[in-house]
């Protein structure tokens, strides 16, 4: 891979591919339903940042209906859910086998069978699956993990928010052949993936 183009900052528009599919999707998993399921995540669920965070990630990912997604660092079964009516193939990678079993127990009662749950090492992502048309990620990481952006097919998209604790840009990268070019969606403000709280930014802005 031979450059990264410098970002530019882009709004989400909400006019992209499979915005239909995507309100249909939010209307078909009411997210009260996840937050009923979740105690401990239910002002992330119910309110900003996280919930319109993540219709944003879901916009910027321009899915068509015939893709493999890895889901990563996503704190709830919602965003896999959203994405199982979004996609052909989902990968919903956890760092735990509890939360596995957990996840994988959730989804299917939701009907969800083309999410298959896997645990592992969400800075490692999950080869096995690759390559993937679109990655998700929807915790927090100080940069782009390499391995995930390697198991990004030529032409596919890695919605990431890069940052600390503090505050994270929300970034796409577009897989082209030899290259990455990287946009910049939006500020963002969410949960750190875990084991990488103490890790400085690859932006120094965000840093305090």
């Amino acid at each position: 891979m031979s450059s990264v183009s410098a970002p530019r900052i882009a709004p989400a528009t909400g006019h992209l591919p499979g915005g239909s599919r995507l309100h249909a999707a939010l209307l078909h998993f009411p997210r009260s339903r996840f937050a009923s399921e979740h105690p401990s995540l239910e002002a992330e669920l119910r309110e900003p940042p996280e919930a319109l965070i993540l219709i944003s990630i879901l916009e910027a990912l321009e899915l068509r209906g015939s893709e493999r997604i890895l889901d990563v660092g996503s704190q709830t079964s919602y965003a896999s859910a959203l994405l199982s009516q979004l996609a052909a193939e989902v990968y919903s990678l956890v760092d735990t086998v509890e939360l596995a079993e957990q996840r994988e127990r959730e989804l299917t009662e939701l009907g969800c069978r083309n999410v298959q749950v896997v645990q592992g090492d969400a800075i490692v992502g999950w080869q096995a699956g690759a390559p993937y048309q679109a990655i998700l990620v929807g915790a927090g990481v100080p940069q782009v993990p390499v391995p995930v952006l390697d198991q990004l097919d030529v032409g596919g998209r890695l919605v990431i928010p890069i940052g600390d604790k503090h505050a994270q840009l929300l970034e796409r990268l577009r897989k082209r052949p030899g290259a990455v070019d990287s946009e910049t969606l939006c500020a963002c403000h969410l949960r750190m993936l875990a084991g990488q709280r103490g890790t400085p930014s690859s932006f120094p802005w965000t840093n305090r």
